[in-house]
């Protein structure tokens, strides 16, 4: 009955996920015409597509709970973020923000980010339990979201 829980609460995360980012998707420009933001959401994307680069071939899933048969991948772009698919989404959505700032998607965009952290958490949790000290070792250093800062 435990795993049921625990497993309808990644998919709860994953849709809450889902929610907000469509949200945030439908109500505002997608793609910076400003040079500055437009390189910032390149930076998000590059970041994403360089974490979905070293996952090929893993067994990467959208939901926090590892794959049975997953291995640890520290390299590239996990050197240096343990989450940099969160990274990504995270850096190109807070540009949407600023593209157009209101009261609803700025707290759809604080829903995201809550709902990625305790994703990020579960994530780890169940990581650290599937590979021990290699994942400890890991996330001593390493930082979660933003190199050398979180």
């Amino acid at each position: 009955m435990k795993d049921m829980i625990q497993k309808m609460y990644s998919l709860l995360l994953v849709a809450l996920q889902l929610a907000a980012l469509v949200y945030l998707a439908l109500t505002g420009p997608l793609i910076a015409r400003e040079l500055g933001l437009f390189l910032i959401q390149c930076v998000g994307l590059y970041i994403g597509l360089a974490a979905l680069w070293r996952m090929a071939g893993a067994k990467w899933r959208i939901v926090p709970d590892p794959h049975p048969r997953t291995k640890l991948v520290t390299r590239g772009i996990y050197r240096h973020i343990r989450h940099p698919m969160y990274t990504s989404l995270l850096i190109i959505s807070l540009v949407w923000i600023v593209l157009k700032p209101d009261v609803d998607r700025m707290l759809f965009w604080l829903g995201l980010a809550i709902v990625l952290w305790l994703k990020m958490l579960r994530e780890e949790r169940l990581l650290q339990e599937k590979f021990g000290d290699k994942y400890h070792m890991y996330s001593r250093q390493t930082k979660r979201l933003i190199p050398g800062i979180i």
